[in-house]
C-alpha cells in the first residue's frame, strides 16, 4: 500500500501567535482559511459531541502542509487538557484503498472513531476519511483522495 504524509495538524490555543510563528517567522505560506466550522458530522468524525473550529492550512517552502486548528467550542478552558480532541496531536496520512485499510485496522483491534465519511476539502476536492486513536495517544486521520 502506498502511503504518504498529507499534512500535520496542530491544535492552536492562540491562532494569532501560531500565525506569527509559522507564517511570519518561519515563512510558511497561507493556502486557505475557513471557519468557524461546526456541526454534528464534523464533531462525530473526531469522537466529540460538539465542535466549532477555525482551520488554517499553511505550507512551508519545503512542501510541508501544516493545518492549524483553533478550537472555539467546546471551550478548551472547560476541558482537562488544552484540546477537546481525543488525542493531543494528529497526523493525516493519504492512502489508497481506504475501505481495505478500515477493515484491517478493525481486525487488528483499533476502533475507528466514526465510520468512513465522504466530504469535500476546503479546496473542493472530494475525499473519504476516518480516524483512529493510537496507543501513543496520537489521532491518525486516513484520507483517500477521490478522482473527479
Amino acid at each position: 500500500m502506498k502511503t504518504k504524509l498529507d499534512h500535520v495538524s496542530l491544535i492552536s490555543k492562540d491562532i494569532d501567535r501560531s500565525l506569527l510563528l509559522f507564517q511570519d517567522l518561519l515563512g510558511f505560506d497561507k493556502l486557505w482559511q475557513v471557519g468557524p466550522l461546526s456541526g454534528k458530522a464534523m464533531a462525530s468524525f473526531f469522537g466529540l459531541d460538539e465542535i466549532e473550529a477555525e482551520l488554517i492550512m499553511l505550507r512551508s517552502k519545503g512542501g510541508l502542509s501544516l493545518e492549524l486548528v483553533h478550537v472555539l467550542k467546546p471551550s478548551p478552558a472547560a476541558e482537562k487538557s488544552s484540546s477537546p480532541f481525543p488525542a493531543p496531536s494528529f497526523l493525516c496520512l493519504e492512502v489508497q484503498h481506504l475501505e481495505d485499510l478500515y477493515r484491517e485496522v478493525v481486525q487488528q483491534g483499533w476502533q475507528p472513531l466514526a465510520p468512513i465519511s465522504k466530504m469535500p476539502t476546503p479546496t473542493g476536492e472530494m475525499i473519504k476519511m476516518f480516524c483512529i486513536k493510537t496507543e501513543e495517544n496520537v489521532l491518525l486521520e486516513f484520507i483517500e483522495k477521490l478522482s473527479s
